[in-house]
């Protein structure tokens, strides 16, 4: 085989696996309640990264 074919075809390869991996369902939710659950728990760790902030600027002496 030609050198241009065997690179044409090594690329065409690697794009497909590239393409099927950026594709695939990142999500496990299948129901509302799965959807709650989820909500619920993002809202509880932005209240802790809040909490966090809040403790490191009373420790620097911020104001609130």
């Amino acid at each position: 085989m030609n050198k241009k074919t065997i690179l044409l075809i090594m690329i065409v390869l690697a794009s497909t696996i590239f393409i099927s991996g950026c594709t695939q369902s990142q999500s496990s939710i299948k129901n509302s309640e799965e959807v709650s659950s989820a909500v619920t728990n993002v809202s509880t760790d932005i209240q802790d990264v809040t909490s966090t902030l809040n403790d490191i600027d009373n420790v620097l002496g911020g104001t609130k």
